[in-house]
C-alpha cells in the first residue's frame, strides 16, 4: 500500500535535477537509525519508468493499493486521484487499485477491505511475454470484458475454466513458465513446444491430388515455389483475366480464366416460358425478348447463329 497526499515522478523527471543515469530497477533500500528503510541513491539515478514498476510488481506478485487523499489537487483540471488512476491503468487493472482515504487516514481498514474484495471478485490470468493465452469458461465463469478471466465471482464459489497457451515463437526446448493469477498466486506450466505436425516429414511431390504439380503435405497441397496456386494447385498465375471481363454478364473464374455462370433468369416470351439471359464462352450473347445484345445471325433457328458477328461489341445496357 502506498499512502500519500502527493503526486509521483517517473522516468525523465529527474533530468531537471541533472539525474541522467537510467534507473536500474533494483531496490537500494538501507535501514536508518530509527529502524526504517530509506532509498539511498536518489541523488544518483533517474526515477523508474512505469514499465519498470509494472514488471517488478508482476515479478514479485505484488498488488498495489494507492491510497490518496481526495482534496489534494495537482493542477486546475486533475486531482491526485485522477493521476493515480491513470497510473493504475498503465500498471494493469488486476495489479493496482486506487482508493480515496480520509485526511486523517481513519478509514484505512475499510480501504484495504475494498481493495481485497476488488482483487478477489475477478479471477484473471495476467499476460505473459511470448505467450498468447486463451480462456474458455466451464463452470460459474462469466468472462471479463477483456476475456482474460472470470468476473464477479462470489466468495466460496467453485470456478472452472480452461486455459490454452500458444507460443508466439517456436522454441525447440522444453520451458517452465509461471502463469500469474493476481491475488491467487502463480501456476507453474511446463511447455513442450509442438512446432510441426508428425506428418510433415511425409511429403509426396507432384501428387495427383495436387494436379501433378504440387506436393501433398498432411493432406493439403503445397504449391509454394510453383507457378500455380489454389487448393489443388490447379490455378495458373500466367493465365490472363477472362476475355472482355465476361461483358459484366457472368462470373469470371480467375483460376481458369474462363467465364462461368452467365447471368440468366426465367421469363415468358410469346406465351412460352423460357430461361433467358446471356450465354456463350464470354457470356457475349443474349436471347432476352428479341432485343438482346447480340444481333440475330444468318441462321434464324439459332440466336446469334451460335456466335456474334465478327468485331461486334454489344451494349452493356440490357
Amino acid at each position: 500500500m502506498i499512502l500519500t497526499d502527493a503526486g509521483f515522478k517517473t522516468a525523465l523527471d529527474g533530468r531537471v535535477a541533472g539525474l541522467v543515469t537510467r534507473n536500474d530497477g533494483e531496490c537500494h533500500l538501507q535501514m536508518n537509525k530509527e529502524g526504517f528503510y530509506e532509498y539511498f541513491i536518489s541523488p544518483e539515478q533517474d526515477f523508474p519508468s512505469i514499465y519498470q514498476v509494472r514488471e517488478k510488481l508482476i515479478e514479485n506478485d505484488i498488488i498495489t493499493i494507492f491510497a490518496v487523499q481526495e482534496d489534494v489537487v495537482r493542477d486546475r483540471t486533475s486531482t491526485k486521484n485522477d493521476v493515480y488512476r491513470e497510473l493504475a491503468g498503465e500498471i494493469g487493472s488486476s495489479r493496482a487499485f486506487v482508493q480515496t482515504i480520509a485526511e486523517d487516514s481513519a478509514d484505512i481498514v475499510s480501504v484495504i477491505r475494498m481493495a481485497y474484495e476488488s482483487v478477489t471478485r475477478d479471477i484473471v490470468v495476467d499476460s505473459v511475454s511470448g505467450l498468447t493465452i486463451g480462456i474458455a469458461p466451464v463452470l460459474n465463469c462469466n468472462l471479463t470484458s477483456d476475456g482474460r478471466g472470470c468476473a464477479n465471482v462470489a466468495i466460496e464459489d467453485l470456478v472452472i475454466f480452461n486455459v490454452t497457451v500458444t507460443m508466439d515463437q517456436c522454441l525447440k526446448d522444453m520451458q517452465t513458465r509461471l502463469l500469474p493469477l493476481p491475488g491467487f498466486g502463480n501456476v507453474e506450466l511446463t511447455l513442450v513446444p509442438i512446432c510441426e505436425c508428425n506428418c510433415s516429414s511425409q511429403i509426396t511431390a507432384n501428387h495427383t491430388s495436387c494436379n501433378g504439380t504440387g506436393s501433398l503435405v498432411c493432406g493439403i497441397c503445397d504449391c509454394s515455389g510453383e507457378s500455380v496456386f489454389g487448393e489443388q494447385c490447379d490455378c495458373d498465375h500466367q493465365l490472363q483475366r477472362c476475355p472482355d471481363d465476361c461483358f459484366n454478364r457472368g462470373t469470371c473464374n480467375n483460376c481458369s480464366g474462363e467465364c462461368t455462370s452467365c447471368f440468366t433468369q426465367p421469363d415468358t416470351i410469346g406465351g412460352v416460358f423460357q430461361i433467358v439471359g446471356s450465354f456463350g464462352e464470354r457470356c457475349q450473347c443474349d436471347n432476352s425478348s428479341g432485343t438482346g445484345a447480340c444481333p440475330v445471325g444468318r441462321d434464324i433457328d439459332q440466336v446469334c447463329s451460335g456466335e456474334c458477328w465478327e468485331g461486334y461489341r454489344p451494349s452493356l445496357q440490357w
